[in-house]
Formats: structure tokens, sequence, C-alpha cells
């Protein structure tokens, strides 16, 4: 089956600490908004994050191996497996089909976890659950995509998620045994 390409809303390009944000200059301004929270999103939780975190189990003797200036020794490696700490590259966002659609759930975790925090830095969940309210989900994600200039299917995904966070959890015969706890 033949796939149509997709549009690039942005996307972000990380080394040594350091990123370069793409936006369609294209898109409304709602989802270029959107876009660049999601693309810091990753450049936070996809490198500056592990980056920080091995620098701070390694040491500075790991940055060279960070920055791409020299290779990792075999001991390096070792460490770095078995510490499950990254020092190469963290996530490779962009394997996707033609038309965009995500092949991969290492992709689908890392994209669901941007979309997540640029709905924090757009819209702080505990403001946006006030604007949500006691409104119809339907009125409620209008109010957001009015209130935090969210395009209305962002609107509608984010009020889905905060409202998923207002039910009680499915009944659990694991849980109430207590079962579930690690």
């Amino acid at each position: 089956m033949a796939e149509t390409p997709r549009p690039l809303f942005g996307c972000m390009v990380a080394r040594q600490g350091r990123a370069v944000l793409f936006l369609d200059s294209a898109d409304s301004i709602e989802e270029q908004r959107f876009t660049l929270a999601h693309e810091v999103a990753h450049f936070v939780l996809d490198h500056l994050l592990p980056r920080s975190w091995a620098l701070s189990v390694f040491g500075e003797s790991i940055r060279p191996v960070l920055d791409k200036t020299r290779h990792p020794t075999p001991n390096e490696k070792l460490s770095s497996h078995f510490s499950q700490i990254p020092i190469g590259v963290q996530v490779k966002l962009m394997e996707r089909g033609p038309s965009g659609t995500i092949r991969s759930t290492k992709v689908l975790h890392a994209e669901r976890r941007a979309d997540r925090l640029a709905y924090e830095l757009l819209a702080p969940s505990a403001l946006a659950q006030e604007t949500l309210s006691d409104l119809p989900e339907e009125e409620g994600a209008a109010e957001l995509a009015a209130r935090f200039g969210l395009t209305r299917a962002a609107a509608r995904e984010y009020a889905q998620m905060l409202l998923l966070l207002r039910r009680p959890p499915p009944f659990s015969l694991a849980r109430m045994l207590g079962g579930d706890r690690r």
C-alpha cells in the first residue's frame, strides 16, 4: 500500500548539550507554539536529562563520549550497558513510515512523554483542571483552546487526558489485595 508523505511540524537536532529546533512556519501560531513546546520537551527529556545522568554517574571523563569527540572504551560501554545509562544517541525519533506512522514503541513512548510535558508547559495541569471544572468534555476542550492557545485537536486530547486522571481507576482484585505493589 502506498503511503502519502506527512507534514513535518518540527524537529530537534541536539548535540553537546545544545539544540536547534525547526518549526513549519506555514502552520498556525497555535500549532507552532505546541510544536515548539513539544520539541523543547524532547530536548529536556531525551537529551539533557540522560546527558546529565551520565555525567553524574561517570563524571567529566564521559563528556567527550557524550560530545562524540572520542569513542567509549570497552569498560565504559560495559558500564553503560549494565547500569542502563545511555552514553550514545538516546532516541532516534525519526524512525517512522513514509506517512509518519510510528513503528516503534520506544518512539511512541518518547512522543507521548514530549506531548505531556508540552501540555504542562503551555497549560499547567492545575490551571487546566480548573478550566475544565464541571464543563462537558467538548466544551472544556474549547475553553482550554481559548485560554491557553492550544489547537482544538491538542485541547481535546489534553482534556481527555486530564479527565482520565479524575476518574477512579477500575476495580482490581490484585490492587485490593496489595498484589500490584512493587
